[in-house]
């Protein structure tokens, strides 16, 4: 599954809405599809933190919140939106071990094996 669809224009801000964090915005959301206007780009050009346009229990309803964002493609090609799924994500391998050894306990089907 592809998360993220980045461009490398941020997306000029709105006052009315707090700015959070990817991380931030996963646990605000959890297991929600969020779109979020992207104001800040790590070095490796992903997405660090923006405001939040949307979120839904379906692809199918974040994408119908995008289109009305954008109903013009030519707004997408100016202005930077990430889709992702709020989750849990691990940022290192140590960490991400870590997470998959809990689902694995948790029971979630083929989230570790040894290989």
């Amino acid at each position: 599954m592809l998360e993220r669809w980045k461009h490398q224009t941020p997306v000029a801000t709105n006052e009315e809405r707090p700015i959070l964090t990817v991380d931030e915005a996963a646990k605000q959301f959890p297991n929600q599809w969020i779109l979020m206007a992207v104001s800040e780009f790590d070095r490796d050009n992903l997405p660090v933190r923006g405001q939040i346009i949307a979120n839904k229990g379906t692809n199918v309803g974040i994408c119908r919140a995008l289109r009305k964002v954008c109903p013009d493609s030519n707004l997408l090609l100016q202005n930077s939106y990430y889709i992702f799924m709020g989750h849990d994500r691990a940022h290192t391998g140590e960490e991400l071990t870590s997470v998959l050894k809990e689902a694995a306990q948790k029971g979630a089907v083929g989230a570790w094996r040894r290989w």
